[in-house]
């Protein structure tokens, strides 16, 4: 809820990706590709939606190609969202690799997912943590020294990789194949190109577009005992998260 009303691009991107599934499932093919085209314009990582629906092509049609429908085309459509963007920075700037100059300003660098996670850990600095608990009032909770080092020390970004890890592992044992193939390229691609100023920025926002991940949760929490305890740091985390992000300080 807080990203999806802050300016970013998980909002749109969401949404074509649940009606390109949704599409898909119902046979409607173009609409489909038409939905995973508008999310691969939205970001980069949208043209992995051939993946999954090519996954659910073949399970209706089978793996016979001369008994495909002609609408097989519209599975590849998704590819046409960042040849799009490029020829648009063809035609305004001459460059159309100029994104990935562009991304050098975020210091993301090629390493092995451990890497990333060895590289969060050294950063880590729980300084904030200990000042709370040695003095847990309102005024230390508020304090810039705690805010900041919340913010900027690696805790809330950790803690959300390796919450997702095992709920990424159940979409592979509970749900459909289509629907665990997605959330699986979602997390590992970020965990290949860490940034040296924050080495899993953003995880906590790539996440939230993982849409498989809360159907896992769903299953998870059909006890109300189990749901209680996900929705009341849910509850508190959105708004912590809010003041935060309202007064300046970094969150993804």
């Amino acid at each position: 809820a807080f990203y999806f009303s802050a300016v970013y691009s998980e909002s749109f991107f969401l949404l074509f990706c649940l009606l390109a599934f949704y599409w898909a499932g119902g046979g409607k093919w173009w609409l489909a590709g038409l939905a995973g085209a508008l999310a691969a314009l939205t970001r980069n990582v949208g043209v992995l939606l051939v993946i999954p629906l090519a996954i659910m092509f073949v399970d209706q049609y089978g793996l016979r190609p001369r008994a495909w429908p002609g609408t097989w085309l519209a599975v590849g459509l998704p590819v046409s969202g960042p040849l799009i963007y490029l020829s648009v920075l063809w035609r305004e700037y001459r460059d159309p690799l100029l994104t990935l100059e562009a991304q050098k300003g975020w210091a993301r660098e090629e390493a092995m997912p451990w890497t990333s996670f060895q590289m969060a850990f050294d950063q880590t600095d729980f300084a904030w943590l200990r000042e709370l608990l040695a003095s847990p009032t309102w005024s230390t909770l508020t304090s810039h020294s705690v805010r900041f080092g919340f913010a900027e020390h690696e805790a809330l970004d950790i803690a959300f990789t390796l919450l997702a890890m095992p709920l990424v592992i159940y979409c592979l044992v509970k749900l459909p194949l289509e629907y665990a193939v997605f959330p699986i390229m979602l997390y590992l691609l970020p965990l290949f190109s860490p940034s040296t100023i924050h080495p899993l920025m953003s995880m906590s926002r790539f996440l939230i577009v993982m849409f498989p991940l809360f159907i896992a949760l769903a299953l998870l929490t059909r006890r109300q005992i189990a749901l209680t305890l996900a929705l009341v740091p849910s509850i508190v985390l959105l708004a912590l998260l809010t003041v935060q992000f309202s007064t300046w300080y970094w969150v993804a």
